[in-house]
């Protein structure tokens, strides 16, 4: 019976570490990555914030009070000083950059005063809900290759950029 048990919690914990896994196609070449991102840069990370978004569409129910209380989204922003673009435009010096907060969302890890090439989109949309959009904000994710600095991709962005 305990064996029972067991493979039963197993199974569970199996198939839901696979459900809310972070699943992203093969990864692209510099070239290809360029060709579908808004915007590529270099920059520092400023500063780090937990951003909760309350989805108006999706109704879970009322509260203890009778409130309507709405589905809610946990992404990351991140305030990026920006060194170079090299696609896309931003008109300050310090751009946002959202991602996911984890946990199965592909959200990208960023570490307070880390250098990073990141490739990022201007528009984001999940389950059919826009997240916040504007001037110099952006949003990146794990499926892209962004990524702790280095002068590999730094050369290819450059070789890519001359063709």
């Amino acid at each position: 019976m305990n064996l029972v048990k067991f493979l039963i919690i197993f199974f569970l914990v199996a198939v839901h570490h696979d459900l809310f896994a972070c699943k992203c196609l093969p990864p692209k070449s510099v070239k290809e990555e360029m060709n579908n991102s808004d915007a590529v840069l270099v920059g520092r990370v400023l500063k780090k914030e937990v951003v909760r978004i309350n989805d108006s569409a999706k109704l879970m129910g009322n509260d203890s009070t009778g409130h309507p209380v709405f589905e809610e989204y946990v992404i990351m922003r991140y305030e990026i000083a920006v060194e170079k673009m090299y696609k896309g435009r931003a008109t300050k010096s310090t751009v946002f950059v959202y991602t996911g907060s984890g946990g199965g969302d592909c959200g990208f890890h960023f570490e307070l005063g880390g250098r990073y090439i990141i490739y990022a989109n201007t528009a984001f949309y999940s389950l059919g809900f826009k997240f916040p959009s504007g001037e110099n904000i952006f949003y990146t994710s794990t499926c892209t290759r962004t990524a702790a600095y280095t002068e590999n991709e730094m050369e290819e962005i450059k070789t890519c950029l001359k063709n």
